[in-house]
C-alpha cells in the first residue's frame, strides 16, 4: 500500500518538518520510501504554499517522490456553496456562524489534467507521479457510487 506525507500532517508550516520526522514515514521506519509520496495541493492559499515549500524540501532531502493532488470537495467551482452547507451540517453550525470551517475559496473542485499541469508547472514530477501511483492502487474499473448510508458508516469508523 502506498502512503503519502500529506499537507494535513501538520496545519502549521513551521511544524511540517517535525511532523514528517515524528510520523515515521520519512525515516522509513514503517514503510519503504518506494511507498511514500509527499503530497502537494494548490488552492491559491499563502499558508498552504508555505507548507508546500517545506514538504518539497523534506521530500527532496529524503528522496521521496512528489505527488500533486487537489483535495476535491465539489465537482465544479460553482458548487462550493453546497459544499459549505454540508460542512455546516457535519459540524452542527449555522452557515452565518461557520467562519473558518468554510472553504476559503472555490478551488477545491475537480480539475482537469491540463489545469493541474498548469498549477504544478514548476513541479512536473509531481504530476508525472500521479499515473504511477494510480496504476498501483486497486481501484474498480468502473466508477462506483457510494450511498449516504455508506458514507455515514465510514465516517463513524473514523
Amino acid at each position: 500500500m502506498a502512503h503519502w506525507l500529506s499537507r494535513s500532517e501538520s496545519h502549521d508550516a513551521r511544524n511540517t518538518k517535525e511532523a514528517a520526522g515524528h510520523n515515521g514515514l520519512v525515516s522509513g521506519c514503517f514503510w519503504t520510501k518506494r511507498n511514500v509520496y509527499a503530497e502537494l495541493q494548490r488552492h491559491f492559499d499563502r499558508e498552504e504554499e508555505a507548507r508546500n515549500q517545506i514538504v518539497v524540501e523534506v521530500a527532496r532531502s529524503n528522496h521521496l517522490p512528489l505527488l500533486a493532488t487537489n483535495g476535491v470537495c465539489h465537482a465544479v467551482a460553482s458548487r462550493r456553496e453546497v459544499s459549505d452547507v454540508f460542512t455546516c451540517i457535519r459540524n452542527h453550525v449555522r452557515l452565518e456562524t461557520a467562519g473558518r470551517l468554510l472553504a476559503r475559496n472555490s478551488e477545491r473542485y475537480l480539475k482537469s489534467a491540463a489545469t493541474m499541469e498548469k498549477l504544478f508547472a514548476d513541479l512536473p514530477e509531481a504530476i508525472a507521479n500521479t499515473p504511477e501511483l494510480s496504476s498501483r492502487l486497486n481501484l474498480p474499473s468502473k466508477t462506483s457510487v457510494m450511498n449516504f448510508r455508506s458514507i455515514q458508516c465510514l465516517q463513524a469508523k473514523l
